[in-house]
Order: C-alpha cells, then sequence, then structure tokens
C-alpha cells in the first residue's frame, strides 16, 4: 500500500508539473544540445513544433526552438494588432521570477 502512494505521489507531481511529454522531451533536448543555459521553463508556442525556451543566469529571458531542425529563433512575435506576444509572455515570466525570488529570499 505504502509502494503505490509513493508511485501514486510521483505520477501527480509528474502530472502537475506544467510539463508535457513533448514539453519535456524539447526541454531534455535543449539541455543536452545546450548544457550551459539554465532551462527554467518549456512551453508550446503559437507556432505548431516551436517551443518557447525560458532561461535565467547572467541573461534571463527566453527564445525559440524548433527541435526539427536544430533551429533557435531569437527575437519577438507579433499579432496583426501590433501586440508583441513575446513581450507580454516575458513580462509574465519576468513578474513570476521575481516573486521566486522574493519568496526564496532574494531581492
Amino acid at each position: 500500500m505504502r509502494v503505490l502512494l509513493v508511485i501514486f505521489s510521483c505520477l501527480l507531481l509528474v502530472s502537475c508539473s506544467g510539463l508535457t511529454d513533448k514539453s519535456y522531451s524539447v526541454r531534455s533536448e535543449f539541455q543536452t544540445l545546450f548544457k550551459n543555459v539554465n532551462v527554467v521553463e518549456v512551453k508550446e508556442s503559437e507556432i505548431p513544433n516551436v517551443y518557447e525556451i525560458y532561461y535565467v543566469g547572467e541573461n534571463t529571458g527566453m527564445l525559440y526552438f524548433y527541435p526539427e531542425k536544430k533551429i533557435l529563433i531569437f527575437g519577438e512575435l507579433w499579432d496583426i494588432n501590433g501586440t508583441s506576444i513575446t513581450g507580454e509572455k516575458l513580462l509574465k515570466f519576468f513578474e513570476k521570477q521575481a516573486g521566486t525570488n522574493k519568496k526564496a529570499g532574494g531581492k
């Protein structure tokens, strides 16, 4: 019974982590290619098969990764109304990181 509880807890933790199977495999592939990049989050983008890679470190930000062709895309996505999709996502990411740093006792 205890073993089943541990297994269930692990499965619940993985399923609630926000990573889809594909996002997890993209993250693993990216980390294998770029070992010095501290990836904190991977999400699917609006473009099919292109993923948002969020990273922290000396430089913090987001880039796009097309794993099928091993292509990195640096820059912004804009919608036809002139709104920076990337900018909005980065703002949320920076706010989340600021909240994480406060909880951890950072500045």
